[in-house]
């Protein structure tokens, strides 16, 4: 009995027939299962640069496969098993990859560019030079995966969870990040440029050197977060929490934090010249002193700048 009349071998039976690097995907896929079962005759699968494209292949199970340099262009692994699975320079151009399963895979110089990844799990991935620009991952976890010189200008990336990261020189500019976890969370010289971000959380993270110029991140959490040697430029923060960050060498030129809470932030040298204060709740005579202010600042009780301890300028103006 062949591969293909194989009955014992459950989840395949709705594997198409086509042919992928001369072989037929089915036997490959029997005999991949036969191997992650320990059983007789398997074999890991091994489809280095074959194309996948516009298969439909939801709810496969490709985990720990050999896939490096494949071609997944449209096709549909909704609910897929790529875990564990070797995908280094994959091209998933607009995939449907909502639910899969990607937790530990390597997508190293992977272009998922317009991909659906909502719901996925990405979590402990390596991901290195990948490109998701414009990808849809509404929901996905990211939980401690490393991601270096990654793209996800435009992405969606609503409710997506990226607890304990670490993220290197990423580009985030012009995404949506509405209620996107970055919690304890490691980053540097990563770009946010005009993100829009309402109830992001970046509490207990640590974010340096990175720039956030533009964005929008009303009801922001930042509580406990370190943000040192940051750009937050213009950046809206209305109602957002900076209870106990730390803001050191950080620049809010111009920013709006009408509503923002600060008790206890450490402020040595933060730059709020131009930023409107008004409003802004916790402040202490000391934690202003120690931050910079000009003419051009609006402080909490709306007075202009700069702010003279003892001038009672931290007590907010009522809203």
């Amino acid at each position: 009995m062949s591969l293909l009349d194989s009955p014992t071998v459950e989840g395949t039976s709705h594997i198409p027939n086509a042919m992928v690097c001369g072989r037929p995907l089915r036997a490959v896929m029997i005999a991949h299962a036969l191997w992650m079962q320990r059983q007789q005759g398997g074999a890991r699968a091994d489809l280095t640069g074959g194309s996948f494209n516009e298969l439909k292949l939801g709810h496969a199970d490709f985990s720990r496969a050999l896939l490096r340099s494949t071609n997944w262009i449209n096709t549909d692994l909704a609910g897929a098993v790529l875990a564990g699975a070797m995908l280094e320079q994959a091209d998933f151009r607009q995939a449907m990859l909502s639910q899969a399963d990607l937790t530990g895979a390597d997508l190293a110089g992977a272009n998922c560019t317009g991909a659906w990844f909502r719901e996925a799990n990405l979590s402990e991935c390596t991901l290195t030079a990948a490109n998701f620009r414009m990808t849809r991952m509404a929901g996905a976890r990211l939980l401690e995966t490393k991601v270096h010189e990654c793209d996800f200008t435009q992405a969606e990336l609503n409710s997506s969870g990226w607890h304990q990261a670490r993220l290197f020189r990423c580009q985030f500019s012009d995404s949506v990040l509405d209620g996107a976890l970055f919690y304890s969370i490691k980053m540097q010289f990563c770009r946010f440029v005009s993100a829009v971000g309402k109830g992001i959380t970046f509490s207990n993270a640590t974010v340096q050197d990175c720039e956030f110029f533009k964005a929008e991140f009303p009801a922001g959490k930042f509580n406990r977060a370190k943000l040192e040697r940051c750009n937050f430029r213009d950046v809206i923060f209305r109602d957002a929490d900076f209870r106990e960050a730390k803001l050191n060498g950080s620049t809010f030129q111009d920013a709006m934090f009408e509503g923002a809470r600060f008790q206890g932030a450490n402020c040595l040298g933060a730059d709020f010249r131009g930023a409107n204060l008004k409003g802004a709740k916790e402040f202490s005579p000391e934690m202003l002193a120690q931050s910079r202010t000009d003419q051009t600042t609006i402080l909490p009780n709306g007075s202009f700048g700069p702010y003279f301890k003892g001038s009672g300028a931290e007590r907010p103006a009522a809203r």
